[in-house]
């Protein structure tokens, strides 16, 4: 390790750490140095990388166990506020490993070196929020630090954030940032009273002329309605009838030139944009269209047929 590394971590200041960077403080530094290399190697510690990573990363703790309750919760059980969100409570059952000297995230233990941090992420890449950090809401710890610690934490949710979550919580050092195993726990929230998504109307081309050679695109739209707003539909998904392995989504992304070609993002119109090989044969194909919300709950069905010809 390099004097200047050792520096920095026996002077936590900034300003100080800066000023020994511009040589103000050199020769003071040096005689730290050498005085604490001495002591190390006095003490049978020859090895300073090790002390410094030691010390800069502890501890070391992981979160070994953890139960989360409840693991499904529906919005509809719940009172809404004035703002349209409902107001959700989490408790999570948290053991860590090895069992630390001081509790994490206290009052009453501020100089505690580590605290256990929790986050609440979406499944779904395009979920209006993908990830929330939880602060838990202060709570008497057990006496016994081996015992559970248990944490609640409060959180609004509105009826667009609906859907399939992973609970997060996982020990970070207060010094270094450094962190420990995580511990991992599904949660869903649900709209249980929520109507189902309204596919309106479907609109693909009759026939399709296979090209030459090379691709050529076809652009399929759909729009859908839903009662707690067009936000409120994950996608429009279209699958082939002779064989229903066979699908593609529809998006309201606004994505006009990426994959779907969807001109603006949350106005009910989805939209998918397909390649045609010159590799095509000759076919008539049905697609059934039909509009899947963040609850997983379907919309009626629409049919259409493409006559695919050279």
């Amino acid at each position: 390790m390099s004097r200047t590394a050792l520096a920095s971590i026996l002077f936590r200041s900034a300003r100080d750490f800066k000023l020994i960077k511009a040589g103000l403080m050199k020769k003071f530094v040096c005689a730290i140095v050498a005085v604490a290399t001495a002591l190390l190697v006095a003490s049978g510690c020859g090895n300073l990388e090790e002390i410094a990573s030691s010390s800069d990363h502890l501890p070391p703790f992981d979160v070994s166990e953890m139960t989360l309750s409840p693991a499904a919760i529906d919005l509809d059980t719940l009172q809404f506020e004035s703002n349209n969100q409902a107001l959700v409570t989490l408790r999570a059952r948290v053991r860590l490993s090895p069992q630390p000297a001081s509790l994490p995230n206290s009052p009453s233990s501020q100089s505690s070196p580590y605290r256990v941090r929790f986050f609440l992420n979406a499944v779904a890449s395009d979920a209006p929020t993908p990830s929330i950090e939880l602060t838990p809401t202060p709570e008497v710890r057990p006496p016994n630090i081996g015992a559970e610690l248990i944490y609640t934490f409060t959180t609004r949710f509105s009826r667009a954030q609906v859907g399939a979550y992973t609970f997060i919580a996982f020990t970070e050092s207060v010094m270094s940032g450094r962190v420990g195993q995580t511990a991992r726990h599904k949660v869903t929230i649900l709209d249980s009273r929520a109507s189902a998504p309204q596919l309106v109307g479907v609109n693909s081309p009759d026939t399709v002329r296979i090209p030459a050679s090379g691709t050529s695109l076809i652009q399929i739209t759909a729009t859908a309605t839903h009662r707690n707003g067009v936000g409120f539909i994950r996608e429009v998904l279209a699958t082939r009838t002779d064989n229903r392995s066979i699908t593609f989504q529809l998006l309201d992304d606004g994505d006009r030139n990426g994959l779907s070609g969807d001109l603006i993002a949350g106005d009910g119109t989805f939209t998918a944009t397909l390649q045609v090989p010159s590799t095509n044969s000759p076919a008539v194909r049905t697609f059934e269209y039909q509009a899947i919300d963040r609850n997983n709950t379907r919309s009626n069905v629409i049919s259409r047929r493409i006559v695919f010809i050279r």
